[in-house]
């Protein structure tokens, strides 16, 4: 440039490097910066916050905003959806309960990001709290509140409150369809799912691919394999939809499930691209589910195109093997775990109680009311006992 940037020219930069992800230019443009001006308007904090956040780093995305003089609706906007985005909801609740705090009120943004980080954690009290927050304040529905209702309330089991703020939205999009069948797909309601699946089609909306990975794995949890197979040839033949990994990975997961192992393996070898960790693990869980360990030695001839995945499948494969006490490919298997440096996850589960939700992970010692929580499961335990159970 031939002239000196202002803080749009800043802006716009350091929003385009959040977009592209190129978090070391946004630094640099953030240290240029720094370096020739004592004071930064708030719109380019604004800016550089939004910047770290669309790049996924959180920790220098916090700092900043703990280091801000003045924070205004877009500051606390940016921060909350990076936490959301990023699958740190619980903090996004936290610094929601700051904000009220702070004095700044919500707005329609904040508050669906809101309801999203509930969603997450299956935070029903607080979800409430926003949802008589919005009514008790007037605030006017438009598509993305009422959106982030009933997929809160979805999530959190309660389909009958998702139904009636969906029926009381006075515009629905693909999203608005797409949580509600949702909500009643991850609750075991298949056949529900495909109604309001059709439900939506009549009523002119296209259905995009979100949609049909969540009607093919309504399919799948509730075994209607014809019905699956049908929608996934009308994706392609009707829609002109092409099918992403994870509709492959649904089509697998529910051959699989059905026993149609030689079926869910023809199709893997016919996807257009790399099958990923999903795949394999929905065939090889169905393989442990059927003892059909003659596919499981099949898999393992695939190792070489998991170089990239998590410890998931290996625990699968292992597993399999050690059900028909196959040791030695178990130990080959738990070797290859070891030799690309994986470990496996540890299981975790989140709970909200009297409003605060609160994240166990299996082997945690170190929450605050664990002295508590053992002798609970301690009384709980000889309860148990007694009881014969």
């Amino acid at each position: 440039m031939d002239v000196s940037p202002n803080e749009g020219t800043l802006a716009s930069v350091l929003v385009a490097c959040g977009r592209l992800g190129v978090v070391r230019t946004g630094k640099a443009v953030h240290g240029w910066h720094l370096k020739r001006e004592r004071e930064m308007r708030l719109i380019v904090w604004n800016a550089v916050l939004g910047m770290y956040a669309k790049c996924e780093k959180l920790d220098l995305a916090r700092r900043v905003f703990d280091g801000l003089l003045a924070r205004d609706i877009v500051s606390w906007t940016v921060m909350l959806s990076g936490l959301v985005n990023c699958r740190r909801p619980s903090e996004a609740l936290e610094l929601f309960n700051e904000m009220q705090t702070s004095g700044v009120k919500p707005d329609k943004v904040v508050l669906s990001t809101v309801l999203s980080a509930c969603a997450s954690l299956g935070a029903l009290e607080s979800g409430r709290w926003v949802h008589e927050y919005i009514e008790r304040k007037g605030i006017e529905w438009d598509v993305h509140v009422g959106t982030s209702l009933v997929d809160m309330y979805a999530k959190c089991g309660y389909l009958e409150s998702s139904l009636s703020v969906f029926h009381k939205m006075p515009v629905k999009n693909v999203s608005s369809w797409n949580a509600l069948i949702n909500g009643f797909a991850l609750h075991g309601h298949g056949r529900e799912a495909l109604e309001y699946f059709d439900r939506m089609v009549a009523s002119g909306l296209r259905p995009n691919e979100v949609t049909f990975i969540i009607v093919l794995g309504a399919c799948c949890h509730t075994g209607l394999v014809q019905e699956g197979l049908l929608l996934f040839e009308s994706m392609k033949n009707v829609y002109n939809l092409s099918p992403w990994e994870e509709h492959y990975g649904c089509m697998v997961d529910l051959l699989g499930r059905a026993g149609l192992i030689q079926e869910a393996y023809g199709l893997i070898k016919v996807m257009p691209m790399t099958p990923d960790v999903f795949t394999w693990g929905a065939l090889l869980s169905a393989c442990q589910a059927h003892g059909r360990v003659d596919f499981s030695q099949q898999i393992l001839r695939h190792v070489h195109e998991l170089e990239s995945s998590g410890s998931g499948v290996y625990v699968l494969l292992s597993n399999v093997f050690a059900v028909s006490d196959r040791w030695t490919d178990v130990k080959r298997v738990r070797g290859l775990l070891s030799e690309k440096g994986l470990r496996k996850e540890p299981g975790s589960s989140v709970i909200e109680v009297n409003g605060k939700t609160s994240e166990f992970i299996v082997g945690q010692k170190s929450h605050q009311d664990m002295d508590e929580i053992c002798t609970m499961i301690s009384i709980l335990m000889k309860q148990i006992h007694l009881e014969g159970l």
